[in-house]
């Protein structure tokens, strides 16, 4: 007798009526088969790193709070994380993340290249900018002269997409 190929999900396979040595294997096939590709399925979700997180809560809040005082350290001294915030020698820079540089209003930028190109901060170009500031932009953010250690880069982004008080 020919089986639904959905019956083992729809739990046919355990019904206790089911006696008949040709059907337990079949049965038993299927659940194997089944057990298989779940498992497959799971550790290509594990190695492809969507089933396990890779950083727990308290190691967010930790980067989180490196990122704080990287800005405090670096930023805060010519750029404000709010738009309402008094002006500053910098434009402010709350919302950055996903933003088209020299696009704040009211901000005089030194380089007028910066809107022209298109520049996006999104993280790639951060990372980038982090690393060697002056490079495309010799004017722009002189104090600064950028920062060589990747985890402080990195917070200090994490910081700038999701700044907490």
């Amino acid at each position: 007798m020919p089986y639904p190929v959905g019956a083992c999900l729809a739990g046919e396979w355990d019904d206790p009526n089911w006696t008949e040595p040709a059907l337990i294997r079949r049965r038993d096939v299927m659940r194997t088969r089944t057990l298989t590709l779940t498992l497959t399925l799971i550790l290509s979700w594990i190695t492809a790193g969507l089933l396990l997180p890779t950083m727990t809560f308290a190691d967010q809040l930790a980067e989180l709070e490196a990122g704080k005082k990287q800005f405090g350290f670096r930023c805060a001294a010519c750029h404000s994380l709010s738009a309402d915030a008094p002006p500053m020698f910098g434009p402010h820079l709350e919302n950055i993340v996903g933003r088209t540089g020299g696009t704040v209003e009211g901000f005089e930028y030194t380089d007028p290249k910066l809107l022209a190109n298109g520049v996006v901060w999104d993280e790639e170009y951060f990372e980038d900018w982090l690393q060697h500031p002056q490079r495309e932009y010799p004017q722009m953010c002189l104090a600064f002269q950028g920062l060589a250690n990747a985890e402080a880069r990195r917070a200090l982004f994490l910081f700038l997409e999701n700044p907490v008080p």
